[in-house]
């Protein structure tokens, strides 16, 4: 690799401060940040590959409790296809999860590699310059005494001079033996002081060939984990990418199971396996309840009749079976005209549209054989009084209700199943069953 000036470490971190530490600390920063970085990688494949793991396991957790076990065909051949890659894609992101893992695994030794490295080489320039300093701390302190040891030299020198002609012999002789000592003082501290820098620019030399040979490392090192990391990246964009191209042909294969799948043959092979026939229910037609009931009357003896009073008179509250009602649908037609079992017979005629309606509810005025809508009934009907036996509530405008122990005014008796009278003010239709004769002093209120 061919390096510039500005891509070298070596030329770009020195500082003329000599004792600043700037630079180192910037590359030293640099280098931390790395080694977070790489953990950082190594945290994010951990996570990644349980989350590969995870997924697999689901998938196939899903297969194994998929059902579509009552599907048939080519469409059971189809989703039983589906669900077997998709276990596989399963199997597969299990797989890549430990491939994941093995990677974290690599990226963690590699940092811890980069790590010894890096903490070998910091511990020399760190040493240097420890040293450097204190080196240059000694400078500072002998500079200062070698100053002051100059200056009482100077001192003692001219109070000897001036003292030549002043003082008596003997302290002039003190004044120089002072001036001597201070000399040699000074002497040795410049021979210290002079010493000591010699010293510091040795361990100067020292310490930039340190720190020189440290910006090579370290820049090695961080070249090293950049490519290292590149490459790891590029590593794992390929793993995703080969374990999708995986998963795209098992879905491939799913895609071409499908193609086979054809709806008309299935339908075929299902009619085929589990066909019931093809004659279709006969049509159900209405059976009258009633039309049952009389002709099974028709056949018992006449002394059922007690029987039956009997029962009724004992047991008031059982009430016979309805007869034919008279819904709103056939309300308006003519009851010739209803759909009725011919046993039942001609049912009496009721008064056309035009004809007066019978008001519900008021008094009974002058009711008998001169009404013209009931001329054609004899003076004996007109005459007959039964008691209702059960409670009927009409279904029709044309029926009318009755409640047990009325007293009714039969005005026609003429059909076998629905009789006609009046009853508090009212007229109309009633079930016949659900009435017996009155006795013979009962009158109608």
């Amino acid at each position: 690799m061919q390096y510039t000036k500005m891509s070298r470490f070596v030329d770009n971190f020195w500082e003329a401060d000599f004792t600043s530490t700037q630079g180192y600390d910037i590359i030293i920063k640099r280098l931390k940040e790395g080694r977070q970085m790489l953990k950082d990688l190594e945290e994010f494949l951990n996570k990644r590959a349980k989350i590969e793991e995870t997924y697999g396991k689901s998938l196939v957790k899903a297969t194994r409790s998929s059902g579509g076990k009552d599907e048939i065909g080519s469409a059971k051949r189809s989703w039983d296809h589906y669900v077997t890659q998709t276990e596989k894609v399963g199997e597969a992101h299990i797989a890549m999860s430990s491939v994941l893992q093995d990677q974290a695994k690599k990226v963690r030794e590699f940092r811890e590699l980069q790590n010894t490295k890096r903490k070998q080489m910091e511990d020399i320039v760190t040493d240097s310059q420890k040293k450097k300093k204190d080196y240059y701390n000694d400078v500072l302190r002998l500079k200062k005494a070698y100053e002051k040891s100059c200056r009482d030299a100077d001192q003692a020198e001219d109070v000897a001079l001036k003292s030549r002609f002043t003082v008596e012999p003997k302290q002039l002789d003190k004044l120089n033996a002072k001036k001597e000592r201070a000399k040699t003082q000074s002497e040795q501290a410049d021979a210290a002081y002079q010493k000591s820098v010699e010293q510091l620019e040795e361990m100067r030399k020292k310490w930039e060939r340190d720190f020189a040979h440290g910006c090579v490392v370290f820049q090695a090192l961080e070249e090293e984990r950049i490519r290292f990391l590149r490459n790891e990246l590029w590593v794992q964009t390929n793993i995703g990418s080969s374990y999708c191209c995986k998963d795209d042909n098992m879905y491939e294969d799913v895609r071409k199971i499908l193609e086979l799948c054809d709806e008309n043959k299935d339908l075929e092979s299902f009619i085929a396996e589990r066909r019931t026939g093809s004659d279709k229910p006969a049509q159900i037609h209405y059976e009258n309840y009633y039309e049952t009931k009389i002709n099974a009357r028709a056949n018992n003896e006449r002394g059922s009749i007690m029987s039956r009073n009997t029962r009724q008179s004992t047991n008031r509250t059982q009430r016979p079976p309805q007869p034919l009602p008279v819904n709103s649908m056939t309300m308006d037609v003519p009851r010739a005209q209803r759909n009725v079992p011919a046993s039942l017979g001609t049912l009496p005629a009721i008064p056309g549209p035009n004809a007066p309606q019978p008001q519900a509810q008021q008094p009974l005025i002058n009711i008998g054989v001169d009404d013209p809508d009931y001329a054609a009934v004899n003076e004996i009907n007109l005459q007959k009084l039964v008691r209702a036996e059960y409670d009927y509530e009409s279904q029709g405008n044309r029926e009318m209700t009755i409640h047990a122990g009325d007293i009714i005014r039969v005005t026609d008796c003429s059909d076998n199943n629905w009789w006609e009278g009046v009853c508090n003010g009212r007229r109309g239709m009633f079930p016949k069953d659900y009435v017996v004769e009155a006795p013979n002093d009962m009158t109608l209120l």
